[in-house]
């Protein structure tokens, strides 16, 4: 009776173990409406933290906050980051990412020198939020730039993007990568400029996304795409997105599809009342690449050549 009453009792505790709970996440630490204690909780915050801001506030900042170096989640409930308008306030980069993996939610940037800078193989991921004002010579809002093997782009969801600048390209985001590209959903981008190209999103990657997203009054210089410059090896996809009012002085008053890549592959989606300086009103084409449009509507855009679409020989 005893070695059953023994088994019986083994038996329940291997049970208890094998059905235990999963471990829970740590609490997120609530960091009250003060850029000091933002800068300091970022600084201390450990490996997959997670930092919830307070409800609206606006963390006004005199000097970039500490680079995310590790996996850090930040819940902003509708609060701002943004750079002092104070006269003699440095010019910064209000967050950078190095190395370290950042997800953003409801979280709001503003006034930068650049709102975030992703270096190293860092990994962003951003849902929400708005993204006005910000400044920079690649990249006004966004940057990414990876060389490595990582395979990670940033990665935007119902984000707002207006009235960023870049006295280069990208004047929204500028997204270089040798091996991912680019996935943004259900974004606005409104008034954003770029000295160079792709008005709103500079991308040079692979296979890059937009869809359901909605691009109007972004201006681009010489370099093209008042609204999209995209290189892709493997082409961009880009389903349901509206390329409305958007100019250059170069060619793709909408879309600029550079030279080398594999092209841009639209469907169900609206190109109309772009303008280019040059070719390509809507869509520019570029040397050997095999572009495609399906349910796509086409009109009203302007150009010297091809006001619609212009596709270069090969």
């Amino acid at each position: 009776m005893k070695k059953k009453l023994a088994a019986s009792a083994a038996f329940t505790a291997l049970l208890a173990v094998g059905t235990a709970a999963p471990a829970q996440a740590a609490p997120a630490t609530n960091v009250p409406c003060s850029a000091t204690a933002l800068a300091g909780a970022i600084s201390s915050v450990a490996s997959g933290g997670r930092l919830s801001l307070a409800t609206g506030c606006a963390y006004v900042l005199t000097a970039g906050l500490p680079a995310v170096t590790q996996p850090l989640t930040i819940t902003g409930h509708g609060a701002t980051l943004q750079r002092s308008d104070a006269q003699g306030t440095p010019a910064f980069t209000i967050l950078t990412v190095d190395g370290g993996n950042l997800t953003l939610s409801k979280l709001s940037f503003r006034n930068g020198n650049g709102a975030i800078s992703v270096i190293d193989d860092g990994q962003l991921t951003v849902s929400g939020g708005t993204f006005t004002g910000n400044s920079a010579p690649n990249g006004g809002a966004i940057y990414s730039n990876s060389s490595g093997a990582n395979l990670s782009a940033p990665q935007v969801t119902g984000a707002t993007f207006a009235g960023n600048t870049a006295t280069g390209s990208g004047g929204a985001i500028y997204n270089y990568s040798v091996s991912a590209g680019i996935e943004v959903s259900h974004c606005v981008f409104l008034g954003n400029s770029a000295g160079a190209g792709g008005g709103a999103i500079w991308e040079f990657g692979y296979g890059a996304g937009v869809t359901s997203s909605s691009f109007r009054g972004n201006t681009a210089g010489a370099d093209g795409g008042g609204a999209l410059w995209l290189s892709e090896n493997l082409g961009a996809s880009l389903g349901q997105d509206t390329i409305r009012g958007n100019t250059t002085t170069g060619d793709g008053g909408g879309i600029y599809s550079a030279e080398g890549g594999a092209g841009v592959f639209l469907t169900s989606g609206a190109v109309d009342g772009n303008r280019a300086g040059g070719d390509g009103g809507g869509i520019y084409s570029g040397l050997g690449t095999g572009s495609t449009a399906s349910g796509t509507a086409i009109e009203g855009n302007t150009a010297t050549a091809g006001g619609g679409i212009y596709a270069d020989e090969g």
